[in-house]
């Protein structure tokens, strides 16, 4: 199982299993800098296609996780190639790195993230962690609304107040 690993994701001892690596010279362009909200909107649209499938992987890797006790590699690496890509891109857009990111999330860009190979987890912490995603759950839906199935029982997708 480790061969299929690359060298720079084993465990290292002393870190946590995720690391942030900047590399950057910290030297911006101005032009690049005033349109960079414009350049960045293919990215942006991307990632919101990239964290849908992110969104069923993450619930998919849970599940089996929960089962077997072990993350599967594939899904590991999706997400962690979807948390990588994320990074850059917000990364880029904030001004933390100035070269335009690669739209797949690949290592080398000069904000990165470098994660760990998965691990071995307690069966019990897996399940734990449904009760605390509960109350970010109940955060985000207060602030932003929590989604509907767009029927209010009248026969109407949507109904005015009166």
């Amino acid at each position: 199982m480790a061969a299929d690993i690359p060298a720079n994701t084993q465990r290292r001892p002393g870190l946590g299993p995720v690391r942030l690596v900047l590399s950057d010279d910290l030297e911006r362009k101005r032009l690049t800098v005033g349109f960079r909200w414009l350049l960045v909107i293919p990215h942006f649209i991307w990632l919101g296609l990239w964290g849908i499938g992110a969104f069923v992987a993450a619930l998919a890797n849970w599940l089996v996780t929960l089962v077997t006790g072990r993350p599967p590699a594939a899904l590991h690496r999706f997400l962690a190639l979807y948390v990588k890509y994320a990074t850059q891109v917000y990364g880029y857009f904030l001004l933390g790195a100035d070269p335009y990111p690669p739209f797949d999330g690949r290592p080398g860009y000069p904000v990165d993230v470098e994660i760990d190979a998965p691990a071995v987890q307690s069966r019990l912490t897996v399940a734990f962690r449904i009760v605390l995603v509960l109350p970010a759950l109940l955060l985000t839906g207060s602030l932003f609304g929590f989604p509907s199935t767009g029927s209010s029982g009248s026969g109407q997708l949507y109904s005015w107040p009166e």
